[in-house]
């Protein structure tokens, strides 16, 4: 069935010390995927590293002045 993963800011810290573009890849078959307390710089990577990984274009949506970086690195 459908998969989706929740992942916070400390955990992706971790995660992107070690392999962010396997994590990346890993989320592949998920249905939907929520990184919560993350860091604006944080989610700016998330973004480039999407952007590298996968073969489509990548959409950020964010609400304040922190997701900028983000909104930015996307392609839309």
């Amino acid at each position: 069935g459908p998969v989706s993963v929740v992942v916070t800011g400390d955990d992706l810290t971790t995660i992107l010390r070690h392999d962010g573009k396997a994590f990346i890849k890993a989320l592949a078959p998920c249905q939907s995927v929520l990184f919560c307390r993350v860091s604006a710089t944080q989610k700016r990577e998330l973004v480039a590293m999407a952007k590298m990984v996968f073969d489509h274009r990548i959409l950020a949506i964010g609400d304040g002045a922190n997701d900028v970086g983000m909104i930015r690195e996307s392609h839309c």
